[in-house]
């Protein structure tokens, strides 16, 4: 049943991140939720949103590398 919840909980994150485009958490919820479903593309891309607004943050920094999801 979980693979049921999948869609809504990627529309609420991808709402959350256009109603707070300055969140780091956000896009960094979204890329963790979206990799860990192989969507490693929107995933990368979401994960480089986060480290751009807080390229200082040591958890998104391990979490980037965990997903395997590091800057290119």
């Amino acid at each position: 049943r979980v693979v049921e919840y999948k869609p809504i909980l990627d529309q609420a994150l991808e709402r959350a991140t256009q109603l707070a485009p300055q969140s780091a958490t956000a896009f960094a919820d979204l890329a963790a939720v979206l990799a860990r479903q192989g969507l490693r593309l929107r995933a990368q891309k979401a994960m480089e949103t986060a480290l751009r607004l807080a390229p200082r943050d040591a958890r998104l920094a391990r979490l980037a590398a965990e997903l395997g999801l590091g800057q290119p």
